[in-house]
């Protein structure tokens, strides 16, 4: 979905004063959503906590845009994240056994396949192949079996600013824009593992 730099400019333009009215906690630009279901139109999506006590300042459009209100309950985390979710959300802390511990910022579709990914850092997952855990990784015993309960799965997809092995004067070209890890849920494991779902908050 292409967004339009003027309607981002616009969008940046009213933000903080859309986020200081009660109630709303998220401006964005993105698919259109009604009642949990997205459709491919580009909306202006102003998350609020209560659907049903909706500021009356907000706009309907912004730059020819149509705004879509969306509820939103955020939790703010405090203490170390060390619970399981049985249904994978943005925000959690998972862990890769080659690069320590940090979020999954998202849950996305995959533009092309249409598959939920996990979505983090390349600095948090690791290179492709890696498997990530919730909230950590497992302690590995000689002789035992791995218990897969916190595997979330393997990551398939990575991008990172780099410079390939080209000779001058072509390197140092960039051949990576972004710090990114996408993580697919691709193993079968045990029942108290979290599973990646559709719902792409």
């Amino acid at each position: 979905m292409d967004i339009p730099e003027e309607v981002v400019q616009a969008k940046t333009l009213v933000e903080f004063a859309l986020l200081a009215l009660p109630g709303v906690v998220g401006v964005g630009l993105g698919a259109r959503e009604e009642n949990g279901e997205l459709f491919d139109e580009l909306a202006v999506r102003i998350l609020v906590e209560d659907a049903s006590q909706v500021p009356s300042e907000l706009p309907t459009e912004i730059a020819g845009v149509a705004v879509c209100i969306i509820e939103r309950v955020y939790e703010p985390l405090a203490l170390p994240d060390d619970d399981h979710y049985p249904q994978l959300r943005g925000g959690i802390r998972i862990e890769s056994p080659v690069r320590g511990f940090g979020t999954m910022g998202a849950l996305v579709e995959d533009s092309i396949t249409g598959e939920i990914l996990g979505l983090s850092n390349y600095h948090v997952t690791g290179p492709v192949g890696t498997p990530i855990w919730q909230h950590q990784t497992p302690n590995m015993i000689a002789g035992s079996p791995l218990v897969t309960d916190n595997l979330v799965g393997d990551v398939t997809r990575v991008d990172f600013p780099d410079t390939p092995p080209l000779p001058l004067p072509l390197s140092p070209t960039r051949v990576g824009m972004s710090d990114s890890g996408g993580v697919s849920h691709q193993r079968s494991s045990g029942s108290g593992t979290g599973r990646l779902t559709s719902d792409r908050r």
